[in-house]
């Protein structure tokens, strides 16, 4: 999720360094703004959510902290992703907030029938859009 995290926000880097390079400006920096702020309260919520629900299940504090981490870096990866703009970069992200959400709830809170497939197809579809959008519509930025 790091490196995914570091992908986007490089990404980001880029594209604004060739808009501004290329005479256009940036792209509709109010719009931009609330388009971040909105995306931003959606996700806070997420982890609010996610915290609130799963966090107190854990009996540990290692655990709990470690999973309460986990949830705002997963949660960062798909703010960047849909910070792209990209409905493929977003469709993946969603896809492994899911799957990542599916194993929490199956081990912490209450067991989910067809866990593996819940958590496993998510997943894995979510590395596959990844790699045929990177094969199919590669980076053209420089």
């Amino acid at each position: 999720q790091l490196m995914l995290i570091i992908y986007f926000i490089s990404r980001a880097i880029e594209e604004k360094l060739y808009f501004a390079s290329s005479g256009y400006g940036s792209r509709n920096g109010s719009g931009q703004f609330i388009f971040l702020f909105f995306l931003t309260v959606i996700i806070v919520c997420i982890l609010a959510f996610a915290i609130a629900s799963v966090a107190p299940a854990i009996a540990d504090c290692p655990t709990r902290t470690a999973v309460s981490a986990y949830a705002a870096i997963i949660l960062i990866m798909l703010w960047t992703a849909i910070a792209q703009k990209d409905i493929i970069f977003a469709i993946a992200a969603i896809l492994f907030v899911f799957s990542d959400f599916v194993i929490g709830w199956n081990r912490f809170l209450s067991p989910i029938a067809g866990e593996r497939y819940l958590i496993m197809i998510p997943y894995y579809l979510a590395q596959l859009i990844l790699f045929i959008r990177s094969s199919i519509r590669p980076q053209v930025y420089r």
